[in-house]
């Protein structure tokens, strides 16, 4: 639900070319400037891997490599703290 409310204010060529997109995509020019921040400042949070899938994803990156004496178990709930 929308709450608050703002004035913006656009060169002439700004805006006429948000009006058009407007039209062109069949949405407000408000939600275009909406969708435009969302999509611009609106930081997503990564998924959160469990242990199982880092352990996973650490064991198929160092293939081949000597790892013999690491406890990749532990980096990784070491790197959680």
């Amino acid at each position: 639900m929308l709450t608050q409310r703002t004035n913006v204010l656009f060169s002439e060529p700004d805006y006429n070319m948000l009006k058009e997109l407007s039209r062109k995509h069949k949405k407000s020019v408000g939600e275009l400037i909406r969708h435009a921040i969302a999509i611009t400042y609106k930081e997503s949070k990564p998924e959160k891997k469990t242990n199982a899938q880092l352990l996973k994803q650490i064991r198929t990156a160092t293939r081949g490599m000597n790892t013999k004496g690491m406890n990749l178990k532990k980096m990784v709930e070491y790197g959680r703290e």
